[in-house]
């Protein structure tokens, strides 16, 4: 049967689209009249209903935001696979699991669950419409400026390509694989053990500490690309890196460690079947040791007031508790974890409640300490103890760490001006970051991979704090970077072609 004339010329048109649009960071049209018609539904709604009718809005509103988050993602990824890779691609997600599924929590979950998140700070629909806002004003500012840097930046993936070169793939990941292993196994947990006192430990080396995720990705590829006799040995290093980071008593590791592995698998074969059983693999995970993870750090707080404090054998002693139930806390079913742990709700509406009330917050007082390296500034104060601060404000107890997430801290600090002011360089800043790892990607250079996953756990941190997540990673990028192209010219490893070793910024 011959197709008819229309449909061919459907068939052509779609083609034509997919090659003029196969840049994952060009964000569509319906990315932004969504948000645009979210805040317009948020802002008629009010005028119309009031506080009438605020449940309706904090319902459909976060489950719009979910639609075009998830959406947009997608038509990353259909654009090109590798955009699994960039901190654009990972923003959204967080973004929909946080502050969409996070914020409907308050609605679905249980009494027990619900007063457990009260007993942080009490949350009211009046509140929990204000953040709702706020999230897709600044979603809307990131994307936006998104839009624009992305449309005239002049880096473009698409034109480097190169095949992946199984030697430079091998060196890269024993080489990366030794450097993270020993920092992580020498430094990073014994100094979570409390083994070097109350030093502060330099962020630069704290980053080194993705080198294991890195050489744990490369090695993955290199194995079910040639080597797949030697596959048990990476479910053996897997496992081990999920039981490290579950003893450093930090749910990023684990989550990592999971998403390396997944994404290696899903790089050599992007099929439909490995995708879904790598989702699977990444909830199980998320919803078993994210809980566990989290109970540790509170027992840990209770206990020694700090997270770098006890033993090996007293960790999982707080782990053996919570897996088997002997606690009350972890043996309380009604109160579900893996909610609690996605819900920024409560925090975030606390911060808004706080500049509300004429208490803005000190979060960006350390702004400009962040960029300047430990090495040069002993005595620079530590970056991450806001969370404590924070925490204190909220409950009048430093025992424990907590965040309001990115969007609530633009308000808590600077009010409606902080939406702009943060989110603008926020959204450049993730596209710069974007194209630098789609610049390694397309290249196929491993020796800058590393850079490529301090990008991908930028977007991620949604979650997180703006002066320790935004502003000191992409101070550390720059070095690194540097770094980089001295050893580069001087030791020969990163030797490309003159195209392809352009980087994206030149």
């Amino acid at each position: 049967m011959i197709p008819r004339r229309a449909t061919i010329q459907r068939q052509i048109s779609r083609s034509r689209i997919l090659r003029v649009n196969d840049d994952p960071l060009t964000v569509g049209k319906r990315d932004i009249f969504g948000l645009l018609a979210l805040i317009l539904f948020y802002a008629i709604g009010y005028e119309i209903y009031g506080a009438q009718d605020y449940g309706t809005f904090n319902q459909l509103g976060p489950l719009a935001l979910i639609v075009i988050m998830i959406s947009g993602a997608a038509r990353m990824v259909r654009a090109n696979p590798m955009a699994l890779w960039l901190a654009l691609f990972w923003f959204r997600i967080s973004t929909a699991l946080y502050f969409g599924l996070g914020s409907l929590v308050p609605g679905f979950a249980n009494v027990h669950t619900r007063l457990y998140l009260d007993a942080f700070f009490p949350l009211d629909q009046e509140l929990l419409f204000k953040l709702n806002l706020i999230v897709s004003l600044c979603v809307l500012t990131v994307l936006a400026t998104s839009a624009f840097y992305a449309r005239y930046s002049r880096f473009k993936a698409g034109n480097q390509q190169s095949a992946i070169d199984d030697q430079k793939l091998w060196v890269a990941g024993v080489v990366f694989a030794i450097s993270g292993f020993s920092v992580k196994y020498l430094v990073l947990i014994p100094f979570s053990l409390g083994a070097y006192g109350n030093i502060t430990l330099p962020g630069l080396l704290l980053s080194l500490g993705l080198l294991s995720h890195v050489g744990l990705y490369l090695l993955t590829l290199y194995v079910v690309r040639r080597r797949p006799a030697m596959f048990p040995l990476i479910i053996v290093l897997f496992v081990i890196e999920l039981g490290a980071g579950t003893v450093q008593l930090n749910k990023t590791e684990p989550l990592l460690t999971t998403l390396m592995f997944t994404l290696a698998l899903l790089t050599n074969s992007p099929k439909p079947t490995r995708a879904v059983l790598s989702i699977a693999l990444i909830v199980t995970v998320f919803s078993t040791l994210v809980p566990l993870v989290g109970y540790g750090r509170d027992e840990m707080m209770q206990r020694y007031g700090t997270l770098s404090s006890g033993t090996l054998g007293e960790r999982m002693e707080v782990l053996w508790d919570y897996t088997s139930q002997k606690s009350a806390i972890a043996s309380q079913q009604d109160v579900n974890g893996v909610l609690v742990r996605i819900s920024y709700a409560n925090a975030a509406a606390f911060a808004i409640s706080d500049y509300d009330n004429g208490e803005p917050g000190p979060s960006l007082e350390l702004a400009l300490a962040a960029i300047v390296p430990r090495v040069l500034w002993p005595e620079k104060p530590n970056m991450t103890n806001i969370g404590s601060v924070f925490n204190e404000r909220a409950t009048g107890y430093a025992t424990s760490s907590s965040s309001p997430g990115l969007f609530a801290e633009a308000y808590w600090s600077m009010g409606w001006l902080g939406v702009p002011v943060l989110m603008v360089p926020f959204g450049l800043v993730l596209t710069a970051i974007s194209r630098y790892a789609q610049w390694i990607m397309a290249t196929g250079n491993w020796w800058y991979f590393p850079l490529a996953m301090l990008a991908l756990r930028m977007g991620l941190r949604v979650d997180g704090w703006y002066v320790p997540d935004v502003i000191g990673p992409t101070a550390t990028l720059v070095v690194l970077t540097c770094l980089a192209r001295f050893a580069g010219h001087w030791l020969g490893v990163l030797a490309v072609s003159r195209r392809q070793s352009r980087l994206p910024f030149e």
